[in-house]
């Protein structure tokens, strides 16, 4: 794994996004609920403020609404025919979060949601608050972890063009800003980083395992494993072959047990597994328990 989080071995990779259907489901529910919650807060808020904005606040709330509504058609249209663009995700994604990133974008001063000049100085910090809270809740319905950071920094870009512009105090604020958005990256690149490490690991064990296996596949003797409750939770190859059984289906204690002459048994397990029709039938059978 490089700098930029990407995978050395391909396999990895495509082992690290084969969950695309999952993936998209999840940002299509997302989506789907943030559309919802939209509409009905605003529905609510213009409904009993109906002058409380200019007209341009309330193009701007549609045309949220709308890059939602298109970014769901998007994600739906994708979750139904992921197989024939699967050569093509990447840049669909990028697109998708394009536009997934237009809906919280904030572009005041040149406009907002709401009149905010209105508000006290306690009402502007709570809704600028809020508005931080809303967009980094945006940020998880991104097919890209990379575009956290695009986003992000665009939006400190479009701020601070305005800030030495406009503020007399802006050095402090350019300061905190700078704080903040140094945070949020190195902190979302670490996130990022550790689940990979994650996958990592768990993906070297699941090679090795499949290693394992294919050598006790091979082995000409029949190997089953069972846990403490006596449920069987391996078998290789040759038992399903001595029973005649598919490998698709369950095989039992009992099952082999009933099919097979025990002649020992180490460590003990218990004796109601060993008293099928076939052990119980052989009385010469010397088992050691």
């Amino acid at each position: 794994m490089n700098l930029f989080l990407q995978f050395k071995n391909n396999s990895y990779a495509t082992a690290y996004s084969h969950d695309l259907k999952l993936q998209l489901k999840r940002r299509t529910a997302m989506i789907s609920l943030i559309i919802v919650v939209f509409i009905v807060a605003n529905g609510i808020s213009l409904g009993l403020n109906p002058a409380l904005g200019p007209t341009r606040s309330k193009i701007l709330i549609c045309f949220r609404l709308g890059v939602c509504i298109l970014t769901f058609g998007g994600l739906y249209l994708l979750k139904r025919n992921v197989s024939k663009c699967k050569k093509h995700i990447g840049k669909i994604n990028i697109i998708l979060d394009v536009l997934t990133a237009m809906s919280p974008f904030v572009v005041y001063p040149l406009a907002g949601n709401y009149a905010l000049d209105r508000f006290s100085n306690l009402g502007m910090f709570i809704y600028s608050w809020s508005t931080a809270l809303c967009t980094f809740a945006m940020a998880f319905t991104f097919g890209n972890w990379w575009m956290k950071a695009v986003v992000s920094i665009a939006q400190y870009i479009y701020f601070f063009i305005f800030l030495f512009q406009q503020e007399s105090y802006c050095i402090p604020i350019f300061i905190f800003g700078i704080e903040a958005i140094i945070l949020y990256l190195a902190l979302t690149y670490l996130q990022e980083k550790y689940d990979r490490i994650n996958f990592l690991e768990k993906q070297t064990i699941y090679d090795n395992y499949e290693a394992i296996k294919k050598i006790v596949d091979d082995i000409s003797q029949g190997i089953m494993i069972v846990d403490q409750s006596n449920e069987v939770i391996y078998a290789n190859r040759i038992v399903y072959t001595l029973l005649n059984q598919d490998q698709q289906q369950s095989v039992s204690l009992s099952t082999l047990f009933s099919q097979v002459n025990v002649k020992s048994i180490s460590p003990q397990i218990p004796i109601d597994i060993l008293q099928t029709e076939r052990i119980l039938s052989m009385q010469d059978i010397e088992t050691v328990i």
